[in-house]
C-alpha cells in the first residue's frame, strides 16, 4: 500500500493550519504540513492529490507574505485556498484583491456554497439555497474573481 501523503498543507501562517491536518486525518486522508521554503522539495518527490493553501495573517500585497511556489498553478491538481492562500491564489490567477484600511472582519459571517459542486459533496444542507455561517477574520477580500472561478 502506498503511504506517501495524499494532500500537501501549505502552511502560510494560520493559527489553524494543524487542525486542517487532523481534520483530514479524521476523515481518512494522509497529509503533510509544509512550508512554502520546503514545498518544491516535498513536490519533486512526490506528486499529491490535492493542495491546501493555509490561511494567514499577511496581505497579499505585504513585501514579506508568505509566497507559495507559483508552479503549484500548474500542476493540474485540486487547490483548496483558505483565507489568505484563496487570496495568494486569486491574485496570482487574474483576481483582484481589496483591502479596506481599518476595517477588518471577525466573527461570524455568511456564506453561499454552489452545493452542486463535488468539492462540496456530503456535506449536510445548511440553510437555504447553500448559505452557510462561518467564521471569518479577516481584511483584505476577492473582489473580483480570475476567470473560470465562481
Amino acid at each position: 500500500m502506498d503511504e506517501r501523503p495524499e494532500v500537501l498543507i501549505l502552511d502560510l501562517g494560520s493559527q489553524y493550519t494543524k487542525v486542517i491536518g487532523r481534520t483530514l486525518r479524521e476523515i481518512g486522508y494522509r497529509s503533510i504540513i509544509s512550508s512554502s521554503a520546503k514545498a518544491v522539495q516535498r513536490l519533486e518527490s512526490w506528486k499529491p492529490k490535492g493542495i491546501i493553501l493555509s490561511g494567514g495573517s499577511a496581505s497579499v500585497d505585504d513585501a514579506d507574505a508568505p509566497q507559495p511556489p507559483e508552479g503549484i498553478l500548474n500542476l493540474n491538481v485540486p487547490i483548496l485556498g483558505i483565507c489568505y492562500g484563496m487570496q495568494w491564489m486569486a491574485q496570482k490567477l487574474g483576481g483582484v484583491i481589496t483591502r479596506e484600511v481599518g476595517k477588518k472582519e471577525y466573527g461570524s459571517a455568511k456564506i453561499n456554497l454552489f452545493m452542486d459542486d463535488p468539492l462540496f459533496s456530503g456535506l449536510p444542507s445548511e440553510g437555504v439555497d447553500g448559505i452557510r455561517t462561518v467564521w471569518a477574520s479577516h481584511g483584505d477580500s476577492v473582489s473580483v474573481v480570475p476567470d473560470g472561478f465562481k
